[in-house]
């Protein structure tokens, strides 16, 4: 049985929406080429952007999953916001064309999780809550720091993403490719096109996930940052 912000997601995708959906998709692959930085000659005197709790991004999603029970593929594609402070996080997820699909509020042991049209659901572990309402998982306890290029290895040390450390495996086993790079305040660099895998347990409703994240702006205290 599909989940209902999945059902309602593509019941919201009319025959023009549908095209604009493989247009994203089709742009998501390949537009990342556009502002990010290309020439590898400027890196080495760029750094990257320190992790912060604060910070406001914008940008698209592609999710790729594999249900274990048929093998069968499902895909979304949309857009995203993600605002984030010490103990809080406000994430939106919206169609192709812009329709608000969820709101996910994390605070201090709680999460609360509202699909568009319906009664917001709780729980105190976010990641539990957004897999059990969206039917796959979306770390987003880890995202607080990996969309930013921060993460911990498999040997529990601190990563720092870069241009020459692209990639990295978490403890719970997401790997986490930094394929593009924006400039960012003048010298430093933040991540624009990021892809993450897993490959869940043999016993797990989905065996397989693949999310592509593209980040097309940064909003820091001091403004706006494309």
């Amino acid at each position: 049985m599909e989940n209902a912000v999945f059902v309602q997601i593509k019941k919201s995708l009319s025959v023009l929406s549908r095209l604009v959906l493989c247009l994203s998709f089709i742009l998501l692959a390949g537009c990342e080429t556009g502002p990010a930085i290309e020439d590898e000659a400027e890196l080495p005197a760029r750094i990257t952007r320190k992790c912060s709790d604060a910070m406001e991004i914008s940008g698209r999603v592609s999710m790729n999953y594999t249900l274990s029970r048929n093998d069968k593929t499902e895909s979304l594609h949309g857009k995203f916001s993600w605002r984030q402070r010490r103990g809080n996080t406000h994430i939106e997820i919206f169609s192709p064309l812009g329709q608000t699909l969820a709101v996910i509020d994390i605070s201090l042991g709680q999460a609360i999780f509202t699909a568009s049209g319906k009664i917001p659901v709780s729980a105190t572990d976010a990641d539990t809550l957004v897999f059990q309402q969206l039917g796959w998982p979306l770390p987003v306890s880890g995202m607080r720091h990996w969309l930013q290029g921060c993460a911990t290895n498999t040997s529990g040390k601190a990563f720092q993403a870069d241009p020459a450390h692209p990639e990295v495996t978490t403890p719970d086993g997401w790997r986490i490719h930094y394929v593009s790079w924006n400039s960012f305040q003048e010298n430093q660099l933040v991540p624009r096109r990021i892809d993450m895998t897993h490959t869940p347990a043999a016993d797990a409703a989905v065996s397989e996930i693949r999310i592509r994240l593209i980040i097309d702006e940064w909003l820091t205290e001091n403004g706006k940052q494309d």
